[in-house]
């Protein structure tokens, strides 16, 4: 029985998200992702990155940063540590930091989407002020 609720348990948690260090050498890079390290497809992304380099934390890098899906390069830019990116939908991105000594990777999965949010919403409101309005009419008929 108690294995059973485990079981139930872990076929209903949420995906986590930490920060992972990716090391290459002695070139640590940490990637942070705001909101909260949990992207979501249909809005645009902060990704931040710290570093450490012979355990020394380095402020900034002159890196190139990738964002890769199905080993395709959606993006590519020159960044110091930080960068914003649109993620257009669901799925598994790879992200790429490259410097002259260092290379780190990143899968990011992304697994929500803010637009079918909004559309379940804009379906909620819609339901809600239907039955209020039912609701509204058959008081004004009985009166």
């Amino acid at each position: 029985m108690k294995k059973l609720l485990i079981l139930l348990l872990l076929a209903f948690a949420l995906p986590t998200y930490a920060h992972v260090i990716q090391k290459d050498g002695y070139f640590e890079g940490m990637m942070h992702i705001l909101p909260d390290d949990n992207p979501a497809a249909g809005t645009t992304t902060s990704i931040y990155f710290m570093f450490d380099r012979d355990k020394k934390v380095v402020t900034s890098c002159d890196c190139t940063v990738s964002v890769l899906k199905d080993e395709k390069v959606l993006y590519t830019e020159q960044i110091r540590n930080k960068f914003s990116f649109y993620f257009p939908k669901i799925g598994i991105y790879t992200v790429t930091l490259a410097g002259k000594d260092f290379n780190l990777n990143w899968d990011i999965r992304i697994d929500r989407d803010v637009r079918t949010y909004t559309k379940y919403y804009i379906i909620a409101f819609g339901v809600i002020a239907l039955v209020l309005g039912v609701i509204l009419l058959k008081r004004r008929r009985s009166n």
